[in-house]
Protein backbone atom coordinates (compact mmCIF):
# COMPACT_ATOMS: atom_id res chain seq x y z
CA UNK A 1 0.00 0.00 0.00
CA UNK A 2 2.59 2.28 0.39
CA UNK A 3 4.40 1.75 -2.78
CA UNK A 4 7.89 0.88 -2.02
CA UNK A 5 10.68 2.09 -4.72
CA UNK A 6 12.04 -1.49 -6.11
CA UNK A 7 14.97 -1.33 -4.30
CA UNK A 8 12.78 -1.45 -0.41
CA UNK A 9 10.55 -4.53 -2.41
CA UNK A 10 13.26 -6.48 -2.95
CA UNK A 11 15.23 -5.32 0.23
CA UNK A 12 11.66 -6.61 2.31
CA UNK A 13 11.18 -9.88 -0.49
CA UNK A 14 14.96 -10.91 0.83
CA UNK A 15 13.97 -11.35 4.29
CA UNK A 16 10.87 -12.79 3.61
CA UNK A 17 12.84 -15.44 1.51
CA UNK A 18 16.20 -15.90 3.94
CA UNK A 19 13.07 -15.98 6.80
CA UNK A 20 11.77 -19.05 5.06
CA UNK A 21 14.83 -20.86 4.48
CA UNK A 22 15.00 -20.47 8.46
CA UNK A 23 11.95 -22.14 8.82
CA UNK A 24 13.16 -25.01 6.53
CA UNK A 25 16.32 -26.20 8.31
CA UNK A 26 14.72 -25.65 12.34
CA UNK A 27 11.60 -27.38 11.09
CA UNK A 28 14.20 -29.85 9.59
CA UNK A 29 16.36 -29.95 12.82
CA UNK A 30 12.86 -30.49 15.34
CA UNK A 31 11.98 -34.01 12.33
CA UNK A 32 15.55 -35.45 13.05
CA UNK A 33 15.30 -35.25 16.72
CA UNK A 34 11.76 -36.94 17.15
CA UNK A 35 12.31 -40.53 18.51
CA UNK A 36 11.58 -43.22 16.27
CA UNK A 37 8.09 -43.89 18.29
CA UNK A 38 7.12 -40.74 16.84
CA UNK A 39 3.60 -40.30 15.53
CA UNK A 40 4.01 -40.90 12.14
CA UNK A 41 1.12 -39.10 11.08
CA UNK A 42 2.86 -35.93 12.96
CA UNK A 43 6.24 -36.78 10.96
CA UNK A 44 4.61 -36.58 7.79
CA UNK A 45 2.91 -33.41 8.52
CA UNK A 46 6.12 -31.90 9.41
CA UNK A 47 7.98 -33.06 6.46
CA UNK A 48 5.23 -31.32 3.97
CA UNK A 49 6.01 -27.86 6.05
CA UNK A 50 9.39 -28.67 5.44
CA UNK A 51 8.91 -28.92 1.97
CA UNK A 52 5.98 -25.94 1.42
CA UNK A 53 8.34 -23.63 3.90
CA UNK A 54 11.21 -24.75 1.19
CA UNK A 55 9.17 -24.19 -1.92
CA UNK A 56 8.23 -20.63 -0.22
CA UNK A 57 12.09 -19.79 -0.41
CA UNK A 58 11.85 -20.62 -4.13
CA UNK A 59 8.86 -18.91 -4.76
CA UNK A 60 10.40 -15.36 -3.33
CA UNK A 61 13.48 -15.89 -5.06
CA UNK A 62 11.23 -16.18 -7.94
CA UNK A 63 9.36 -12.76 -6.73
CA UNK A 64 12.69 -11.23 -7.05
CA UNK A 65 13.77 -12.12 -9.80
CA UNK A 66 10.52 -11.70 -11.37
CA UNK A 67 10.76 -7.71 -9.76
CA UNK A 68 14.17 -6.85 -10.86
CA UNK A 69 14.30 -8.75 -13.78
CA UNK A 70 17.38 -10.34 -13.45
CA UNK A 71 18.73 -14.32 -11.69
CA UNK A 72 20.09 -13.72 -8.63
CA UNK A 73 23.90 -15.53 -8.72
CA UNK A 74 24.76 -17.93 -6.38
CA UNK A 75 27.62 -15.62 -5.00
CA UNK A 76 24.75 -12.93 -4.61
CA UNK A 77 22.48 -15.29 -2.63
CA UNK A 78 25.71 -16.26 -0.06
CA UNK A 79 26.46 -12.96 0.58
CA UNK A 80 23.01 -11.81 1.24
CA UNK A 81 22.78 -15.13 3.51
CA UNK A 82 25.65 -13.94 5.48
CA UNK A 83 24.26 -10.60 5.99
CA UNK A 84 20.08 -11.54 6.62
CA UNK A 85 21.95 -14.37 9.09
CA UNK A 86 24.13 -12.04 10.58
CA UNK A 87 23.52 -11.75 14.63
CA UNK A 88 22.35 -8.01 14.47
CA UNK A 89 19.72 -8.84 11.55
CA UNK A 90 18.72 -12.24 12.39
CA UNK A 91 16.34 -10.95 15.19
CA UNK A 92 14.25 -9.24 11.91
CA UNK A 93 13.01 -12.71 11.21
CA UNK A 94 10.30 -14.26 12.70
CA UNK A 95 11.87 -17.61 12.36
CA UNK A 96 14.63 -16.49 14.83
CA UNK A 97 11.67 -16.55 17.66
CA UNK A 98 11.47 -20.15 17.47
CA UNK A 99 15.21 -21.05 19.13
CA UNK A 100 13.98 -17.67 21.34
CA UNK A 101 11.47 -19.55 22.90
CA UNK A 102 12.69 -22.70 23.42
CA UNK A 103 10.95 -24.34 20.66
CA UNK A 104 14.23 -25.83 18.83
CA UNK A 105 14.31 -27.87 22.21
CA UNK A 106 10.94 -28.86 23.46
CA UNK A 107 7.17 -30.12 21.23
CA UNK A 108 5.18 -27.86 22.94
CA UNK A 109 6.74 -24.96 22.73
CA UNK A 110 7.34 -25.52 18.66
CA UNK A 111 3.25 -26.08 18.87
CA UNK A 112 3.13 -22.86 20.00
CA UNK A 113 5.11 -20.84 17.61
CA UNK A 114 3.79 -23.05 15.13
CA UNK A 115 0.30 -22.29 15.90
CA UNK A 116 1.11 -18.68 16.16
CA UNK A 117 3.39 -17.36 14.36
CA UNK A 118 2.36 -19.55 11.30
CA UNK A 119 -1.37 -18.38 11.78
CA UNK A 120 -0.06 -14.81 12.01
CA UNK A 121 2.15 -15.22 9.14
CA UNK A 122 -1.04 -16.66 7.17
CA UNK A 123 -2.97 -13.34 7.89
CA UNK A 124 -0.10 -11.59 6.73
CA UNK A 125 0.61 -13.02 3.59
CA UNK A 126 -2.83 -12.85 2.71
CA UNK A 127 -2.88 -9.08 3.63
CA UNK A 128 0.19 -8.28 1.54
CA UNK A 129 -1.47 -10.64 -1.38
CA UNK A 130 -5.12 -8.73 -1.07
CA UNK A 131 -2.97 -5.16 -1.14
CA UNK A 132 -0.81 -5.92 -4.34
CA UNK A 133 -1.72 -5.01 -7.76
CA UNK A 134 1.00 -7.10 -9.56
CA UNK A 135 -0.81 -10.78 -10.39
CA UNK A 136 2.42 -12.76 -10.27
CA UNK A 137 3.23 -11.01 -6.97
CA UNK A 138 -0.23 -11.82 -5.43
CA UNK A 139 -0.51 -15.61 -6.76
CA UNK A 140 2.49 -15.89 -5.17
CA UNK A 141 1.68 -14.52 -2.05
CA UNK A 142 -2.11 -16.00 -1.70
CA UNK A 143 -0.29 -19.82 -2.34
CA UNK A 144 2.21 -19.07 0.71
CA UNK A 145 -0.68 -17.51 2.78
CA UNK A 146 -2.85 -20.37 2.42
CA UNK A 147 0.46 -23.00 3.66
CA UNK A 148 1.04 -20.93 6.19
CA UNK A 149 -2.34 -20.94 7.63
CA UNK A 150 -2.21 -24.79 7.14
CA UNK A 151 1.19 -25.09 8.97
CA UNK A 152 -0.87 -23.34 11.94
CA UNK A 153 -3.38 -26.20 12.04
CA UNK A 154 -0.48 -28.85 12.27
CA UNK A 155 0.18 -26.92 15.44
CA UNK A 156 -3.18 -26.67 16.98
CA UNK A 157 -3.42 -30.32 16.65
CA UNK A 158 0.08 -30.74 18.50
CA UNK A 159 -1.01 -28.36 21.37
CA UNK A 160 -4.56 -30.43 21.50
CA UNK A 161 -3.02 -33.77 22.17
CA UNK A 162 0.02 -32.37 24.44
CA UNK A 163 -2.03 -29.80 26.30
CA UNK A 164 -4.93 -31.91 26.67
CA UNK A 165 -5.76 -32.52 30.88
CA UNK A 166 -2.03 -31.12 31.15
CA UNK A 167 -1.98 -28.20 32.84
CA UNK A 168 2.01 -28.15 33.32
CA UNK A 169 1.88 -27.86 29.75
CA UNK A 170 -0.69 -25.24 29.95
CA UNK A 171 1.78 -23.21 31.73
CA UNK A 172 4.31 -23.57 29.63
CA UNK A 173 1.90 -22.28 26.64
CA UNK A 174 0.40 -19.10 29.03
CA UNK A 175 4.61 -18.52 29.61
CA UNK A 176 5.50 -18.60 26.35
CA UNK A 177 2.69 -16.75 24.70
CA UNK A 178 3.48 -12.94 26.09
CA UNK A 179 6.78 -12.69 24.96
CA UNK A 180 6.07 -14.08 21.60
CA UNK A 181 3.16 -11.65 21.16
CA UNK A 182 5.56 -8.74 22.40
CA UNK A 183 8.36 -9.43 19.44
CA UNK A 184 5.98 -10.62 17.04
CA UNK A 185 4.22 -6.78 17.99
CA UNK A 186 7.53 -4.77 17.84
Amino acid sequence: RNQPDLDDAIFHFKRRMFNERMNVVEIAKTVSAMPASADPVQIKLLSKQILDEAKHYDMVKNVIEYLSGEKLSDEEIEKEFAWQMSPENVKAKGASLFEEIGADKDETLAAVYQFVAEGRAGRVWFSMANSIDDPVVKRTYSKIAKDETFHSHIGARTLEKVCHENEAEQAKVLEALPKMFERMYW
